[in-house]
């Protein structure tokens, strides 16, 4: 919990984070945009529903999210998060429609001006790539279409910088992603409650305990299956572009046929 919420590994098991990254799920236990998004979209709208206005709203979000980030320490995925929520919030305010591949592509033009050697770094290309795998999902089967458009999106990328790829972390992504923000407010409660309630927040803690559980669980039976893992080795730079420009022509191929 303390890793997921901010981002202290010290006292996390290396073997619990290697069955973390062998199936998939590394980005879980890293402060990662989806944690961004829960926090500071959760602020945003509470306050929205309390009858502040998109500009307090917004900088009251904007603010936890800023102080949020010092605490655990700038990363790739979550400064992304956090300019994509700045934009996002601008357009709020403005009474603008949110665009986000705009807001992607200019969040990735900052980052990329900050320090151009982003562009190589392999955090950089799975939290860009996650993004914009996301967009070319279909509207049926909406959670398993989404993690196989965001696992197409990132093969290349993964197969480049660490040679393999677990194969099972399609279905584990469909059923665990969706729990992940009760893992969260779970934990969140626990800690805020256990200092009103002692028990208030045990319940906060075994709830968040119980979903864990339910995690490991899941991943060492998936550990378990015929292959688990297939290490493939770096492939050459030029079949991976080969793949993305495949994908993308695929992509636009089916936009077309949708507009027809």
């Amino acid at each position: 919990l303390s890793a997921i919420l901010l981002g202290e590994k010290s006292g996390l098991d290396p073997e619990m984070k290697k069955l973390y990254q062998k199936n998939g799920l590394g980005h879980l236990l890293a402060i990662s945009g989806l944690h961004m998004s829960l926090i500071g979209m959760s602020v945003y709208r509470l306050l929205r529903r309390m009858g502040n206005s998109f500009l307090f709203s917004g900088i009251a979000g904007g603010g936890i999210l800023f102080f949020y980030l010092v605490m655990t320490g700038p990363q790739v995925s979550s400064l992304r998060a956090l300019l994509m929520f700045f934009i996002r919030m601008g357009a709020e305010i403005t009474g603008r429609d949110v665009d986000q591949p705009t807001s992607l592509a200019v969040t990735a033009a900052i980052l990329s001006i900050y320090q151009p050697l982003y562009l190589l770094d392999a955090a950089f290309l799975l939290s860009f790539g996650a993004i914009l795998g996301q967009k070319t999902r279909l509207k049926a089967w909406e959670g398993f279409k989404i993690s196989l458009a965001v696992n197409g999106m990132l093969l290349g990328i993964m197969l480049y910088y660490y040679f393999e790829v677990p194969p099972y972390a399609l279905v584990l992504n469909v059923i665990l992603i969706p729990l992940f923000p009760f893992v969260m407010l779970t934990g969140i409660g626990g800690i805020l409650f256990s200092e009103l309630s002692g028990t208030v927040g045990k319940i906060g803690f075994r709830s968040c305990d119980r979903l864990l559980s339910f995690y490991d669980k899941l991943c060492e039976l998936t550990s378990a299956l015929p292959g688990s893992r297939i290490v493939t080795g770096q492939p050459e730079l030029w079949w991976v572009l080969i793949y993305y420009g495949v994908l993308f022509f695929l992509c636009f191929l089916f936009l077309r046929i949708q507009l027809l």
